[in-house]
């Protein structure tokens, strides 16, 4: 059974590198769409929110990519983000959760530029801004199995602009066309909405760990 599992693998790295190089000896598409899906690792930045913690999230959608000039292309995305922060602490020897709940539909523009390629993957790098439009905002209280939900919307503003950097790896199994990304979106605007209540600026960060498939 080990000696099948070895040689399947073998082939199948076989076939991909295979592929690789067929694909690197024509022309290149110049432009390619596809899905991309993950999950997030968010935070809220800012002044007395030092004992924050991260909110475990999801993110997915579609990209575009198009072919600028030699390995620099323009990749338009559009998906939804969840991003947010968590807090918690003990009261009465029971654990009490809030759970900040900011979900997005972000733009991302970016400018990619394709790396020198090795045998089964293409490596890439990427910058350029997002646009994001909230779309719900919710705060989440839980404390000895209670669990209440509020909307927080106006306390939010609706939009938020950040810069997204980061890099990933391009590679064929099977015809496939798949991409692993890995980004960080560093919030540029203030999107607290109450200065009231907080008289201090709040900023999203997230980090965004992806899979895509191109067509």
């Amino acid at each position: 059974m080990k000696k099948i599992l070895r040689v399947s693998l073998i082939l199948l790295l076989i076939v991909s590198f295979c592929q690789t190089a067929l694909s690197q000896s024509q022309p290149a598409p110049t432009s390619q769409w596809g899905f991309r899906g993950g999950m997030t690792i968010a935070i809220l930045k800012g002044e007395d929110l030092d004992n924050l913690e991260n909110r475990y999230g999801f993110v997915g959608g579609l990209y575009y990519n198009r072919k600028l000039v030699g390995w620099l292309s323009l990749q338009t995305e559009i998906y939804y983000v969840q991003k947010g922060a968590k807090l918690e602490f003990t009261d009465l020897g029971e654990t009490v959760t809030y759970k900040t709940k900011l979900d997005y539909v972000e733009i991302p523009v970016l400018v990619r530029l394709d790396l020198y390629p090795i045998p089964l993957i293409r490596p890439h790098i990427f910058i350029g801004p997002a646009f994001g439009i909230l779309v719900q905002a919710t705060s989440e209280y839980e404390f000895a199995g209670r669990v209440e939900e509020t909307d927080v919307q106006a306390y939010y503003k609706g939009s938020d602009v950040g810069l997204v950097l980061g890099g990933g790896i391009r590679f064929t199994i099977l015809g496939g066309d798949f991409m692993l990304d890995f980004s960080y979106n560093m919030g540029l605007t203030d999107i607290n909405d109450r200065q009231e209540a907080h008289p201090k600026a709040i900023n999203n960060d997230v980090y965004l760990f992806t899979l895509g498939i191109g067509f």
